[in-house]
């Protein structure tokens, strides 16, 4: 009542009119400034409802490591993204570097709070968003940390590791890589990997069980092999390409070191060992073996047996298995062994 009574002196009036007023221009420049933010929010490509996850896929038939053709959840691999505009990806060039995501560990994420549940995403760095408008290319390599190589560089529209060497320690590791566009519309992207590698498994069987010997291969090395190379994938190709870096590789892998008693049914020797995809310039497996007599004695040697007669190059994304058939001779306890590239077998 006496504020009513008040508010009808003029000048009370006018300090009234004054207050609304105020009240109404800061409620248009909190509209402007929400305005203004959307704007920077579309410019900054950080719509903060879609978040960027991946499922990783490969062909069925693959290393150990890979469970009906998905990779496994243990296995987490890098990935560079590329933004472009028109999705073209034709503003980028030999100087470029990623300009949204540069290596990233993706590691499989099930019990996330504020993320994307069972899909592959970056734990230990900023959440990571679809854009507004425009698309990602995403390049990937697997395994993570790929051990003993330089970090890859963005090549021309493509990703190339300059020195990849395989790892003599950890031979049965595989290298896969893979690219693939999204935008907005993909909530988790499927991203399909490829084999950058052949694979190299072998087959060992005793013709004859009854020569009164028993036959362990304690070892099977592949010499004259290239155990290192450059590798390129660019967008624009179905597959990667690998650049030797020796004309005459004269290099030695040790497939395996187990000590096997060979019978009459065919056993794996050991996991498909991965190499470079190359040609074969004298290339030949090299057979460590201990042959053991009725009466215990011991002979110990070894068998070289070539294997560029039985095909000419290793590809990519390619397994080769090995038939290796010993034999003894029994009357000077001598062993033989035949081998032939039993079956070709696209991964």
């Amino acid at each position: 009542m006496i504020f009513s009574i008040l508010c009808k002196k003029p000048y009370l009036q006018l300090a009234y009119q004054n207050v609304m007023l105020m009240r109404t221009v800061f409620a248009y420049l909190a509209i402007l400034c929400l305005m203004f933010t959307s704007c920077v929010q579309s410019e900054c490509l950080l719509p903060l409802d879609t978040e960027i996850g991946f499922t990783a896929l490969t062909g069925n038939s693959t290393k150990a490591l890979i469970n009906d053709g998905v990779l496994s959840n243990a296995s987490p691999f890098d990935v560079w993204g590329f933004y472009s505009g028109d999705g073209t990806f034709c503003e980028f060039d030999s100087e470029s570097n990623p300009n949204f995501m540069n290596g990233l560990k993706m590691e499989w994420t099930a019990d996330a709070l504020n993320s994307k549940q069972n899909a592959w995403r970056n734990r230990n760095n900023h959440y990571y968003y679809w854009p507004l408008s425009g698309k990602i290319g995403f390049y990937a390599l697997y395994p993570s940390g790929i051990s003993g190589v330089q970090i890859p560089e963005f090549k021309g529209k493509g990703i190339q590791i300059n020195n990849y060497k395989v790892d003599v320690t950890n031979k049965y590791s595989d290298l896969m890589y893979a690219y693939v566009v999204g935008n907005s519309h993909s909530n988790v992207l499927p991203i399909r990997f490829k084999h950058a590698l052949s694979q190299i498994e072998l087959v060992l069987e005793l013709e004859d069980a009854n020569s009164g010997a028993d036959l362990y291969v304690t070892e099977i090395d592949i010499i004259n092999v290239d155990l290192s190379a450059q590798f390129n994938y660019v967008q624009t190709e179905i597959a990667g390409s690998w650049s030797r870096n020796m004309d005459d590789p004269t290099e030695t892998i040790k497939y395996c070191d187990n000590n096997v008693l060979l019978t009459d049914v065919p056993l794996t020797y050991a996991t498909a060992m991965v190499v470079i995809p190359q040609e074969l310039k004298e290339t030949a497996l090299q057979i460590k073996y201990n042959l053991v007599s009725e009466g215990g004695n011991v002979i110990s040697g070894t068998l070289v047996k070539d294997i560029s007669s039985l095909n000419d190059e290793w590809e990519m994304s390619t397994r080769y298995i090995y038939r290796l058939s010993f034999r003894i001779d029994e009357d000077n306890l001598i062993p033989s062994v035949n081998v032939a590239l039993s079956d070709i077998v696209s991964i």
